[in-house]
């Protein structure tokens, strides 16, 4: 999108809503709790997708993306057919691939070891009860835990029959889905330290905002 040079705003709104607002959380959601909440979060986060993008262009947050060398044809081609236009496209993918393999691979080493020892008895020990900072923390947690969407729906099942809250639940889930390592660690070669603070900090907001209006809803 910044090589097409789509709008710092756009691009934005497309980054938070496009894991928070991915057919199979909002379909997760609607199992797990009900699809009044389903909808509930659905118009949420469409509301946080469209305003924050908005509030960092007002803080200039703009100026914090890394300049991306943009690299591209001098006059138009015809079409060459499939065949001809592949391995230029194939060097363009590995063009584009090949600054975020590394990031890409720290973070999904660091979220499959942080995932590997957190202990789940633990999270449904306090998450269970009705205390204000479960929610937070939970979101926190989520984050390193890194839940892909896949697996979420299940997980959020396992932990429902625990005994935990929906609203930890859902702010666990949420924190995972939106600022997941792996997901960070890419941005990093993007955005500038205080872009990428802001960031999840956002999806943060969404995941705590977002536990507490379920509990209050279900």
């Amino acid at each position: 999108m910044l090589n097409a040079g789509v709008g710092f705003q756009t691009s934005k709104t497309y980054l938070i809503s496009s894991p928070l607002l991915n057919p199979i959380i909002v379909g997760g959601i609607g199992i797990i709790v009900g699809w009044k909440i389903a909808i509930i979060y659905t118009v949420f986060t469409l509301v946080v997708s469209l305003l924050a993008p908005m509030i960092w262009t007002m803080l200039g947050m703009q100026s914090a993306v890394k300049r991306v060398r943009v690299q591209g044809e001098a006059t138009a081609e015809p079409w060459k057919g499939l065949a001809g236009e592949l391995p230029g496209a194939l060097r363009r993918a590995w063009a584009d691939l090949r600054p975020l393999l590394i990031p890409k691979l720290l973070g999904v080493a660091v979220g499959a070891a942080i995932y590997g020892f957190v202990p789940e008895d633990q999270l449904t020990g306090f998450a269970g009860a009705n205390i204000w900072w479960a929610v937070p923390l939970a979101a926190v947690i989520g984050i390193p835990m890194y839940i892909r969407l896949e697996t979420m729906l299940p997980v959020g099942l396992a932990l429902q029959s625990a005994g935990v809250a929906i609203g930890p639940i859902f702010a666990l889930m949420i924190g995972g889905a939106g600022a997941s390592p792996p997901e960070v660690s890419m941005l990093a070669a993007v955005f500038k330290p205080r872009l990428l603070i802001t960031f999840v900090a956002t999806i943060l907001t969404v995941a705590i905002i977002g536990g507490y209006l379920i509990s209050l809803t279900s």
